[in-house]
């Protein structure tokens, strides 16, 4: 079986393509890719086998499909949502956040990023409301996620998330400097390296509803 852990590796992401991308890859490239290791036949019939051992059920809820239907709620700042997504991403490779809900993770995203702002209402009884959490149950979550900021920051094998969220489109986040706050009740605070990276001036309570 180890010998074939290749071959259900690029499988399955031929699979993930065809159901995420609009224009996946063709089986040629994957064929490509292992340096013809295996054949266009084989690859297909690793597909098979694969999609038959999960009886074709390939949907998962993922924590940034609940973090897009917070953010419709929060209505945070770009700094805000931006982060959020960058502390899910650095979570996917993290096996102790496994423990914790898809929906738990991305709602302590974005608690975790309104608190790096010292946002006056992190997790107001509106959200609380729409979403049935409420914000005891985020704290927990949180904390781990300091612990994966710092590990982003040492490992040089997760650069590319690091690296994806320094670029001017999202924000320059992965800029952010992490320190423990003196309050008991804040996560962190925030400062940013760059002064490009500083996000725009909102009127949040304009945008709430």
């Amino acid at each position: 079986m180890r010998g074939k852990l290749q071959l259900v590796g690029v499988t399955a992401m031929l699979i993930a393509c065809k159901y995420e991308e609009i224009y996946p890859p063709i089986v040629k490239d994957f064929v490509y890719i292992t340096d013809e290791a295996y054949s266009h036949a084989e690859i297909l019939k690793q597909e098979q086998k694969i999609l038959s051992a999960l009886d074709f059920n390939i949907t998962i809820t993922s924590a940034y499909r609940f973090l897009e239907r917070f953010v419709y709620l929060a209505k945070p700042g770009d700094f805000e949502k931006f982060f959020a997504q960058y502390l899910i991403e650095g979570c996917l490779v993290e096996y102790h956040m496994l423990k914790y809900r898809p929906s738990i993770m991305a709602a302590s995203a974005l608690y975790f990023a309104a608190k790096m702002l010292r946002t006056k209402d992190p997790w107001s009884s509106f959200i609380v409301e729409n979403t049935k959490i409420k914000e005891s149950e985020l704290r927990s979550c949180a904390k781990d996620m300091i612990s994966v900021l710092r590990n982003m920051s040492q490992n040089e094998s997760l650069k590319a998330v690091q690296n994806k969220f320094a670029l001017a489109k999202f924000g320059q986040v992965s800029n952010a400097k992490i320190e423990r706050s003196k309050q008991s009740n804040q996560v962190a605070t925030r400062s940013m390296s760059s002064s490009h990276a500083t996000p725009s001036n909102q009127n949040k309570e304009a945008k709430r509803p």
